[in-house]
């Protein structure tokens, strides 16, 4: 029934077209929210997950959404607990969850870590079970996001009016931070944990440009990242490059095409 899939090339586009129709409106979310490296600071933190499933004998991918979570819990209490600026936290905990995961490799000469895989993702290696993964999460994850987008976007625009008119569903910030975190783990098999942050926040970036309201900059950051998937991987297939290099190398073309045409407009008005 799906033996379309047994292509390498359907799978990752498959993939990669999910993955971004879902991280569209996330990316709009964290963008407006100035929280733009919530999901490389995630993605850093997986690294832990990583070496922690590979110590414990766990499945990588299912240590690594652990930790993701876990380091979403903690941005999200000490967000609230405000001792320290947003973005220092941001850098404490990726800086810091990356290198005690380097450190505890370096203790483990014995296991052979596929380093670059986790780094640059492997988006052509994907096969059914991970197509799976992403289908439930991703679709859980779009789920949630559905429930809870009018409270996100009002606790974001303008948090006391919100609360004030009591908008807002009290759990909704922290399902946000791990609805995120979810994300960000099924994400880094598509593009590494170093270029997690990218497919977040450009597609969302470029669609600031030629949206007009909340609603409409989600939908075009969704089809500004799909179209970048779908046309760098077939630039990758055409020249042999890295997937995923090329899928950013379009959004960034896309970025800078919406940002032109939004100023010729406004020229011409």
């Amino acid at each position: 029934m799906f033996e379309f899939l047994d292509d390498f090339f359907v799978r990752a586009m498959v993939a990669g077209i999910a993955v971004a129709l879902i991280a569209g409106p996330f990316g709009c979310l964290l963008a407006w929210r100035r929280m733009a490296f919530m999901g490389e600071t995630i993605a850093h933190s997986s690294l832990l997950g990583v070496v922690l499933g590979l110590m414990l004998g766990v499945v990588p991918q299912y240590a690594i959404l652990f930790v993701a979570m876990v380091m979403a819990v903690v941005l999200y209490f000490l967000d609230k607990a405000k001792g320290l600026a947003r973005d220092v936290s941001l850098s404490v905990i990726a800086h810091g969850a990356l290198g005690v995961g380097l450190f505890l490799i370096s203790l483990m000469p014995e296991v052979q870590v596929d380093l670059e895989a986790y780094l640059f993702g492997s988006l052509f290696a994907i096969d059914e079970v991970d197509l799976l993964i992403i289908f439930i999460g991703g679709g859980a994850v779009f789920i949630a996001l559905l429930v809870y987008w009018r409270s996100l976007v009002a606790v974001t625009i303008s948090p006391e009016l919100a609360y004030a008119e009591n908008v807002v569903r009290p759990e909704a910030e922290f399902i946000f931070t791990l609805m995120v975190a979810v994300l960000v783990a099924i994400t880094m098999k598509i593009t590494g944990l170093l270029l997690v942050s990218a497919i977040l926040i450009i597609p969302a970036a470029a669609a600031r440009f030629i949206s007009k309201s909340p609603e409409q900059m989600a939908v075009f950051a969704s089809l500004i990242g799909m179209t970048s998937v779908a046309a760098g991987l077939y630039i990758s297939l055409l020249n042999d490059v890295a997937g995923n290099a090329a899928i950013i190398v379009v959004a960034i073309g896309l970025f800078v095409l919406c940002f032109a045409g939004s100023k010729l407009l406004f020229r011409n008005h």
